[in-house]
């Protein structure tokens, strides 16, 4: 933690990633506006329960974050950004299925400056205030799976997409 500190004193616009390697320590990293935490024994160890358990989990992730196949994250098309997930969704994506959105991309520290910016465009004083207080609350890289249809795409996010099989068969269509 110590190391992500010193590092955003020196450079806040650096995007910082760390992993972790036990979760009751994940509250103060992201105090600290570090962009990316990985926990990897806890994902090691929910694996493990998962796989016990014969849900077979460990295969699906291993699936989906294979280089070949799985989760894609991209950037969203210019014409998309006030748009619906629902007109997102319908468009021709070839091989790929839309399921969700990474809201606030990026550097932290672009991200709120960007939103506190934005929050104080109003001449309305409780609108402003309102604004603000969802700037407090800001994530960076959150990710929204599936969201509502009527769900409008924002600058600074990114699309996330599942890749189809290659044939575009399933086991059920088989």
């Amino acid at each position: 933690m110590l190391a992500v500190l010193t590092i955003e004193n020196l450079n806040p616009r650096i995007y910082i990633a760390a992993e972790l390697l036990d979760s009751k320590f994940e509250k103060h990293l992201s105090m600290a506006h570090c962009d990316e935490i990985i926990l990897g024994n806890d994902c090691e160890r929910q694996m493990v329960v998962s796989a016990s358990s014969g849900t077979g989990l460990s295969n699906v992730l291993r699936e989906l974050i294979s280089t070949n196949d799985g989760i894609l994250i991209e950037d969203i098309p210019n014409e998309f950004i006030g748009k619906t997930y629902k007109e997102m969704k319908q468009s021709n994506h070839g091989r790929k299925v839309l399921i969700g959105f990474l809201e606030n991309t990026g550097n932290f520290y672009e991200r709120r400056k960007e939103a506190l910016k934005q929050a104080q465009k109003t001449p309305d004083m409780k609108k402003i205030v309102s604004n603000l207080q969802k700037v407090k609350l800001l994530k960076s890289n959150h990710p929204f799976l599936t969201p509502p249809d009527d769900y409008v795409i924002s600058a600074n996010s990114k699309a996330i997409f599942v890749k189809r099989a290659p044939n575009g068969n399933y086991w059920w269509n088989n």
